[in-house]
């Protein structure tokens, strides 16, 4: 219900100016104001029915009766797309498994670009290696699992990445489930796997040896310190920067202290007369960034063509 609020409160003549704010994440990509736009519900009922639906919605019918087999709640979040429209019609793209094919791509995953390339659908080749079975056999559920595990343990994430993403999805995995699940993504994604080790072991060499460049991706991406920001350059030429950066001792998930490298979290405003918090970059936190700021790059470099054609 929030979002229909926002849309009453900030619409001008049916319309919202201003729902994107260009570069506003650290990693260079945009976020929605007014009306959150980024995560909203894909839709389960076709044009016809939705547009029906919310006129009914308009004429008072009672929303129990009508959301039928689900939650009213739940029928309201399946309209938010509909209820955003075009009298001359309006077309919504994206780039498919963007940060899927970039990790991919970035890793050096031959096999999994070539699969995309033919649009094999990924969940499913997954699927098939974790469950020991064909790709025209792989169930509903398993893929459903396989694309927990890919959207969660991609940048390195554990089960408890897993787990968290699937309660997102409604669904519920034991310990041992996504357990399982974690260990046959990473047997089944060694470049991956890879990837993320290289990443650490740049990130402690440029904080060890300031003014280097140390590169990963086959040369694509360079790390380098100043003595204080840790700088990353990404295949398109833009910075990451991560505010001082050193290696400490930090305290660990699991109850242990480790040598970590840390940084100065900008993103968390400080109490008054304290410093900014500092994080951990871990090699999840990392390649998640690179991976995001990469997409969006693309992202960016395809409005630009739009626009020019």
């Amino acid at each position: 219900l929030q979002k229909y609020a926002a849309m009453l409160r900030s619409h001008v003549d049916e319309k919202v100016y201003g729902a994107f704010m260009f570069s506003t994440a650290t990693t260079g990509r945009a976020s929605s104001k007014l009306v959150q736009l980024q995560n909203m519900k894909r839709p389960i009922y076709d044009d016809d029915t939705a547009e029906l639906m919310i006129e009914r919605i308009k004429a008072g019918y009672d929303l129990k009766k009508m959301a039928g087999d689900i939650s009213a709640a739940s029928m309201l979040e399946y309209l938010v797309r509909p209820t955003i429209y075009c009298d001359d019609g309006m077309t919504v793209m994206d780039y498919s498994s963007v940060e899927y094919i970039t990790l991919a791509y970035l890793a050096g995953n031959e096999e999994a670009m070539d699969d995309y390339r033919k649009g094999v659908d990924a969940y499913k080749v997954l699927a098939a290696k974790i469950f020991d079975t064909t790709l025209n056999s792989v169930t509903k559920e398993e893929r459903q699992a396989a694309k927990i595990v890919i959207l969660a343990a991609g940048f390195g994430g554990g089960k408890g990445a897993v787990q968290n993403m699937a309660t997102a999805y409604g669904v519920q995995f034991t310990n041992d489930e996504a357990q399982a699940l974690i260990e046959g993504y990473r047997n089944t994604h060694p470049y991956e796997v890879q990837f993320w080790y290289d990443t650490r072991d740049a990130i402690w060499d440029a904080i060890n040896n300031p003014g280097q460049g140390f590169f990963v991706a086959k040369g694509t991406i360079e790390f380098q310190s100043d003595g204080s920001n840790l700088w990353v350059e990404l295949p398109s030429g833009r910075l990451l920067r991560y505010f001082d950066v050193k290696l400490e001792m930090v305290d660990m998930p699991w109850d242990e202290e480790a040598l970590a490298a840390t940084y100065m979290n900008t993103k968390v405003s400080p109490k008054q007369g304290e410093q900014w918090p500092r994080a951990t970059l871990s090699h999840i936190v990392a390649v998640e960034n690179i991976c995001q700021a990469f997409a969006n790059d693309l992202l960016r470099d395809a409005l630009a063509v739009c626009e020019q054609e």
